[in-house]
């Protein structure tokens, strides 16, 4: 996304029509699942190809309207579950030495010359769920394609020059 617009990853066809989630149409998905035990750990994990039907788009906004909520549908109970299974995936992540580093997104616009800057804060609890479970379908990914000898980018960060501080020295919000 940019100031003036957006540069897509795929063709227009598949991005906004195709392949996007839009609700009440049929659309083809890569699964990922996952049996998680009580402290985050996976147990076992799958990945398939499917088919969803999408019941409702919801914003981070909507979402953290849900999961701040005192509602008793089976959305909001499923979102607050996958919510506390994500802050127990990110402390397991922690303990084994993930450092976690959040910054607030800014979103820039360019209007008739005006250019706006919208500072989003990061630290929404829809935000941090789908990171979390976006890390994890991105391991199992790896885990599958390592596991299966397929050619994929794995990216990697070189060893740091410096001293890396504690963990601790990093606010996780």
């Amino acid at each position: 996304y940019l100031p003036r617009g957006k540069l897509s990853m795929l063709p227009t066809v598949l991005s906004e029509d195709r392949a996007s989630l839009v609700a009440g149409q049929i659309r083809p998905t890569l699964n990922f699942f996952a049996t998680i035990d009580e402290a985050g750990n996976v147990i076992e994990e799958q990945i398939q190809r499917g088919f969803i039907k999408v019941g409702k788009r919801l914003s981070y906004v909507e979402a953290d309207a849900l999961l701040y909520g005192n509602e008793s549908d089976l959305l909001t109970t499923v979102l607050q579950q996958l919510s506390q299974l994500a802050e127990t995936r990110k402390a397991l992540r922690i303990a084994h030495g993930a450092i976690v580093i959040e910054g607030d997104e800014i979103k820039v616009k360019v209007s008739d010359g005006d250019v706006t800057a919208t500072l989003l804060p990061n630290d929404s609890p829809s935000r941090s769920l789908v990171g979390e479970w976006m890390i994890l379908a991105n391991e199992m990914a790896a885990r599958y394609c390592q596991n299966h000898n397929l050619p994929a980018l794995y990216i990697a960060q070189p060893p740091p020059d410096e001293v890396v501080p504690p963990a601790a020295m990093f606010p996780t919000r």
